[in-house]
């Protein structure tokens, strides 16, 4: 019997020709300062940790398929893109490993919405966490990197499966090549809509509104996920 697929590989090379995002310039003379006295890659990290926030309320908040799938497609590519940055994009080990959700032999009272909301508080925590390595200048900046790329790659192929239901009677083999196969697409809805906006989706862009991510949002999503964003850009959004 085959063995279930458990592992996915990050490319190496999944964004290296891209026009990456950048926190945009500070205006006002206190944000000037602040960053003067900031290593470098504290605002970055400060922009990360703001958009796992604004996607984890979200997805705690939107209701109905229509909304939750645009919400699982564009958080998930944002989230892909995000952990290529932190733990594929620079790693120098010859595979970039994830793990993928595993579907097979789910208890009938799993909750997949709960659980994801929980994965996804718990990368926010850990995103926080980094940034303040980053700024108080600690070791264990390159670690933790990595290991919250890995966290938010891995809730990125969970949010591949938002929605799917495999047919209970297929084998584990079968329903994890499904899961695989959703990974798979995510990583080319990814590049394809990093070619529609501009620059690769990523959570560093949410809350900065001016940010070609923010935009799409804002003219693409349905309403339910339209007003969702809008109110949380009132508490997480990063003034310059």
């Amino acid at each position: 019997m085959k063995k279930p697929f458990k592992d996915f590989d990050l490319p190496k090379h999944h964004l290296t020709a891209e026009r990456h995002y950048v926190p945009p310039k500070a205006r006002r003379s206190s944000e000037i300062e602040r960053r003067h006295e900031l290593p470098t890659g504290t605002v970055l990290a400060e922009h990360q940790t703001g958009g796992l926030a604004i996607a984890s309320y979200v997805l705690d908040v939107v209701e109905g398929e229509t909304n939750r799938g645009y919400a699982a497609k564009l958080f998930g590519a944002s989230a892909v893109n995000t952990a290529w940055y932190g733990y594929g994009r620079f790693s120098d080990v010859m595979r970039r490993r994830l793990k993928l959700p595993y579907m097979a032999d789910l208890p009938e009272d799993y909750d997949a919405d709960r659980a994801l909301s929980y994965d996804l508080r718990d990368t926010v925590q850990m995103a926080d966490h980094f940034t303040g390595l980053v700024t108080d200048r600690k070791a264990g900046v390159a670690k933790a990197r990595v290991a919250l790329g890995r966290q938010v790659g891995e809730v990125g192929l969970s949010l591949a499966c938002v929605g799917m239901k495999p047919p209970s009677f297929d084998t584990p083999f079968a329903i994890q090549t499904c899961v695989r196969e959703a990974s798979l697409q995510l990583m080319n809805e990814a590049q394809a809509l990093t070619a529609e906006i501009g620059t690769p989706p990523s959570f560093a862009q949410l809350p900065d509104v001016d940010s070609d991510l923010s935009l799409h949002i804002r003219r693409t999503a349905p309403n339910g996920v339209y007003q969702a964003y809008a109110d949380a850009l009132d508490n997480f959004r990063i003034e310059v």
